[in-house]
């Protein structure tokens, strides 16, 4: 069994954290949400090799923390081609580039690369197999109207298996959500291409949901530990909160900016857990080129460029940034 883990959005929702880097490698609780996703997998013994699809945008970023991540597993990185959230392929797009690129014709375990999660992925995997089929990670959220409009809705037999799919029902059938990881059979990926060509949309797993469980034995596995879905800044604190984890935020002020002492100073600043966030004020001639740069030479800490439009400490202040560093 392969696990694909999807990383390949451009995450608009959380700017400015994610406005020039992948919201898959936010530090929640001092490390990359990555890491914690990896080391999960690395815990299913079915799992014999691990791949993540990004863009060309952030490629390099991932790249960067395979070189430096302490991962259990190695993972292969493959670039989808894409550079914007316009072009973007979408999940199940590029889960079936995925597919294609490496010949994938197994098993496959599909993953979300944006959960704060701690229910047993080892446990999900047996529970797949021991059914036979497809299956769904899913939590019963007490209350269909708590579904509504928001998440994916499954409707389930007494032995578990999904009846009906709702994406994002305005009135929800049932209180069983979706928290959209996947086990696929090799006897599904056929019918996962056939849907990618019947469709004009690729984004929604829970869309190929809808047309898969009348297709296909799918299986709802409710989690056993808790999951948080990390897609707005509100839902990124609460994430750290829940960690009990510092997240330091700071200002580098670039206005007489050395390119060669902020290279430095995001190497340091990399290596501290408790960072995670630079806002790098830059004159406004410089605001531009400077995104540029920061794109090309990738860290393992967000860093957003904004115009010098106040003095240091004062934009440190408006901008929640807890001290003032000079590169």
């Amino acid at each position: 069994m392969k696990a694909v883990i999807l990383a390949a959005g451009y995450a608009t929702r959380l700017h400015p954290y994610t406005r020039l880097y992948p919201k898959t490698l936010l530090r929640v609780g001092g490390r990359p949400l990555l890491d914690a996703t990896v080391a999960s997998l690395a815990a299913a013994p079915e799992v014999d090799g691990l791949v993540l699809v990004t863009n060309s945008r952030f490629f390099g970023f991932f790249e960067r923390w395979r070189r430096l991540s302490p991962a259990a597993r190695p993972v292969q990185v493959i670039d989808d081609g894409t550079t914007s959230n316009d072009t973007r392929r979408g999940s199940v797009g590029d889960l079936v580039f995925a597919m294609d690129r490496l010949g994938l014709d197994e098993d496959l375990l599909v993953v979300c690369s944006d959960k704060v999660f701690e229910f047993s992925i080892p446990a999900f995997v047996r529970f797949a197999r021991e059914k036979g089929g497809g299956a769904n990670t899913c939590d019963d959220a007490g209350d269909p109207a708590k579904l509504a409009g928001r998440r994916g809705c499954a409707v389930l037999a007494p032995d578990g298996r999904i009846t009906a799919f709702h994406e994002k029902p305005s009135r929800p059938p049932s209180s069983i959500e979706s928290l959209a990881f996947y086990v696929f059979p090799r006897s599904c990926l056929p019918v996962i291409r056939e849907y990618t060509r019947t469709t004009s949309r690729p984004d929604a797993p829970g869309t190929m949901m809808e047309w898969l469980v009348p297709r296909v034995p799918m299986y709802a596995w409710m989690i056993d530990g808790e999951c948080l879905d990390v897609g707005d800044p509100a839902s990124y604190h609460e994430a750290n909160n829940k960690k009990k984890a510092a997240a330091v935020e700071l200002l580098l002020d670039g206005r007489s900016l050395d390119e060669a002492a902020l290279e430095r100073t995001l190497d340091r600043l990399e290596r501290e857990p408790d960072v995670v966030m630079a806002h790098l004020s830059v004159p406004a001639a410089a605001v531009q080129p400077m995104e540029r740069w920061v794109t090309a030479h990738p860290h393992l800490l967000p860093v957003d460029v904004l115009e010098a439009s106040l003095p240091p400490a004062e934009l440190a202040r408006a901008r929640g940034c807890s001290r003032v560093v000079v590169p």
